[in-house]
């Protein structure tokens, strides 16, 4: 055996010490790993629990059957409120088209406080290629099947499903007939291409046709049962006679179902003794606990004829903050302490006033004082008013319409406060339905000047229920902007942002000291702009590019301009070509067999000033005080 020497020794006891110390570097760094690792997941539970907590939940339902028989009934879902996830929720419901290319189903939607563990069980219709009705979709508390009694009892909203005959829409406050209209007339252009104006369907219907959609050949179908107060009807969902299923369904199949909101005005709701209730909330008595709690929609919306085929539901969270958690989101001001009422229109008075607070009406049993061209109600007592709504008569054009809301008893004129003004640039206000006309405290002012930054539903007043569609496919990039029926999707939510406050030097010279703004489709995030002349008329709009907010790119800049009577106008804010002033946004509602590019239909161009047309009004998605 060779003897090692001083030098080898060294090496060897070094190589030793080093291989014990990395060692020991090795055990250290393994602990302090573990205990990192086991930190790191601890602190990303927190995350993931804190994320969850305070993130956007959005859940969809879409139509599913029992399986049973040829019908199909819809079939319970599930939702319950996750833990730590207290708060506002909105609901959409879309009910389903008649069966066999029937009517197509209704929409509605508002938006409800919910707290963890709260179940909550939706319907939803399955269109059958048969002449069947169009089911409705609902949500209840109580699960059970499609026509059970008790679970009947538990809806809370209800979209309604179209009749199996075509134009049976899904109705609203009443089942719709074929006879409404989707829209009055339709504009053509006069005065070669310079302008626009109304071309009327027929010499009899002398509707002006620009408001709402509504022509006078409106109908509202009288083979759905109305609710009285204090009777007792048996719930059911269905006639089983091919009429629209809802809240109260239709037995004829020519008329659509009738939908319902908890809390929405014009609203009745079953008591827990089975009657009707004066009052549009839902009182449920949970049977494990015996705990009554009421239940009830804030901001409620209603489009009668949306949704074709199958039935859809979803339920988001709106919110994030606690202070919103405890406080309702309320955005306007003169809906609070509210004491009395006014009604002022030039042609016929209000014959009913609603006043909800907490999905009560103030307003019920209340007399309305007659005061020439105006009606006034007295509630009584001061309250903090979720909604307002008025009714006149079906089928009216309204002109001249005011309503204001006073704190006091009595009051002198400047003493009221108005929540809708009369415009002096348009004549008409909107077209009477059975909905009447409802105003919410948790919309923006309705004739403030301008709409606050924000994200938004832009619907033009010649359709009553479609709203700004932009294309997702980019293959249709230069496809214009249009008109569609609500679907609620992010290709149908504008965000509005003011981009200037500050007066502005334009091309040609002339000095603008109006607020300007970008318009912006949250699909894509593409910019609403003019494609290509913003002086040409029926130029298409579209949103094929992003903002550019380094450079002023006018055809992407617009004004927005209230009448006071809670209707805008959208404006170009790119120079005027050889002193012409550029348009308005304006929908063109031709019918199918117009002669035009069929990739105008339901479009939107630029038009010469007109404010009776192009109009629009702006649904606030936003509800942060």
């Amino acid at each position: 055996m060779k003897k090692m020497n001083n030098k080898g020794f060294a090496i060897t006891t070094i190589v030793y010490g080093i291989s014990i110390m990395g060692i020991m570097i090795v055990a250290i760094l393994m602990a302090i790993m573990s205990t990192t690792y086991t930190n790191n997941k601890e602190l990303a539970k927190e995350i993931e629990r804190e994320l969850n907590n305070y993130s956007r939940t959005e859940i969809s339902f879409l139509g599913l059957g029992d399986g049973v028989g040829n019908n199909h009934y819809p079939a319970p879902q599930e939702y319950v409120v996750p833990e730590g996830e207290d708060g506002w929720y909105r609901i959409e419901l879309w009910g389903t088209q008649g069966g066999g290319g029937g009517g197509y189903g209704a929409y509605t939607s508002g938006i409800i406080k919910l707290k963890e563990g709260d179940t909550l069980y939706f319907y939803v219709g399955k269109y059958q290629d048969a002449s069947s009705s169009g089911r409705e979709t609902d949500v209840r508390l109580q699960s059970g099947d499609y026509n059970d009694a008790s679970s009947l009892l538990t809806r809370i909203m209800v979209a309604a499903g179209g009749g199996r005959e075509p134009g049976a829409q899904g109705g609203t406050l009443n089942g719709y007939t074929p006879l409404m209209n989707s829209f009055g007339g339709y504009l053509e252009s006069v005065k070669d291409g310079q302008d626009f104006s109304l071309a009327l369907p027929s010499p009899t219907n002398v509707t002006n046709g620009t408001l709402v959609g509504y022509s006078l050949s409106y109908a509202s179908g009288t083979a759905s049962k109305q609710l009285t107060p204090g009777t007792n009807i048996c719930q059911v969902a269905t006639y089983n006679t091919g009429g629209g299923d809802g809240y109260l369904p239709s037995n004829l199949s020519v008329v659509g179902g009738i939908s319902f909101i908890a809390g929405y005005a014009g609203n009745f709701a079953y008591a827990l003794d089975g009657k009707v209730s004066p009052h549009p909330k839902v009182q449920y008595q949970n049977p494990t606990t015996g705990v009554t709690s009421d239940y009830y929609f804030i901001d409620g919306k209603m489009l009668a004829g949306v949704n074709q085929g199958d039935g859809r539901a979803k339920i988001e969270r709106i919110n994030i903050s606690e202070e919103e958690e405890t406080s309702s989101p309320k955005q306007n001001a003169k809906f609070k302490n509210v004491r009395l009422i006014r009604d002022c229109n030039e042609a016929t008075p209000a014959t009913k006033i609603t006043a909800i607070s907490a999905g009560e009406d103030k307003a019920y049993g209340k007399t309305l004082k007659d005061d020439g061209l105006c009606k006034e109600i007295d509630l009584g007592a001061r309250y903090d008013l979720d909604e307002i709504a008025v009714w006149h008569l079906d089928g009216e054009n309204l002109k001249d319409h005011t309503v204001a809301t006073c704190t006091r008893s009595a009051c002198s004129e400047e003493q009221w406060q108005h929540i809708k003004k009369s415009s002096n640039e348009t004549v008409y206000s909107e077209t009477e339905t059975v909905l009447g006309m409802h105003f919410s405290a948790y919309q923006p002012g309705y004739i403030e000047a301008l709409p606050k930054t924000g994200t938004y539903y832009i619907m033009p007043v010649l359709y009553e229920n479609k709203t700004l569609t932009a294309q997702t496919n980019v293959v249709l990039e230069n496809t214009p902007i249009k008109a569609e029926y609500l679907s609620g999707g992010k290709q149908q939510r504008w965000s509005i942002e003011e981009i200037s406050g500050k007066p502005k030097k334009r091309s040609d010279g002339t000095i603008v000291t109006e607020k300007e703004y970008k318009i912006v489709e949250l699909s894509r995030y593409k910019s609403l702009s003019i494609y290509e002349d913003e002086n040409r008329v029926l130029n298409k709009i579209v949103a094929n590019q992003n903002f550019n907010s380094q450079a002023r790119n006018e055809p992407q800049i617009w004004r927005i301009k209230s009448l006071g009577n809670g209707t805008y106008t959208i404006s170009t804010a790119a120079s005027p070509l050889n002193g012409i002033a550029s348009g308005n946004i304006v929908p063109i509602p031709f019918p199918a067999n117009f002669d035009i590019e069929e990739v105008y239909q339901n479009a939107l161009v630029i038009g010469k000033n007109n404010s009776d047309t192009q109009r629009f009004k702006l649904v606030s998605l936003e509800y942060s005080n």
